[in-house]
């Protein structure tokens, strides 16, 4: 079935806890992780609200180099509290900033491949892709995808580690 939408937010809040949800292929999301949270329309959950983590490994920025590696694992959850999940990594234009940090100059990402996961309730066992451009304006992030997701109840288990 069609996974589509456009979903846009901001912030940029680091956070300690990470979700326990998604493949074994992230040991971790990195030094540095960041929690954005947007919303929007999506076929088949419709208002939806997205925590999106974001992780980058310090290890992973080089000096004179401004293209930094993103790791990244999405919670989409629909009005009734099913939750869909997925994981991309992507590069992204970096700078330091003020407070010895990095900031995002106004870039679009596009051509980015997530795969879904698994999920909960309706989406229990998901499966499925979706590429998506991601728009940064300052803090805000917009995003447009579509992608295709397993056909809803169909599989089973919960897609956890």
């Amino acid at each position: 079935v069609p996974f589509k939408g456009y979903v846009v937010g901001g912030g940029l809040v680091p956070v300690s806890d990470l979700p326990d949800i998604c493949p074994d292929e992230f040991d971790g999301l990195g030094d540095f992780v960041f929690l954005t949270a947007v919303s929007g329309q999506i076929s088949g959950l419709g208002e939806t609200t997205v925590d999106i983590y974001t992780g980058i490994y310090f290890s992973d920025i080089v000096d004179g180099d401004d293209v930094v590696t993103l790791r990244q694992l999405d919670i989409y959850t629909a009005a009734n509290g099913d939750e869909v999940w997925a994981y991309s990594t992507s590069v992204a234009t970096w700078v330091p900033n003020s407070e010895g940090g990095i900031s995002f100059p106004s870039q679009d990402i596009i051509g980015i491949e997530s795969t879904i996961c698994g999920g909960t309730g309706r989406f229990e066992g998901a499966e499925g892709s979706y590429e998506f451009l991601v728009r940064i304006d300052g803090t805000v992030l917009e995003a447009w995808f579509d992608g295709t997701i397993s056909t809803v109840g169909s599989r089973g288990g919960n897609g956890k580690k």
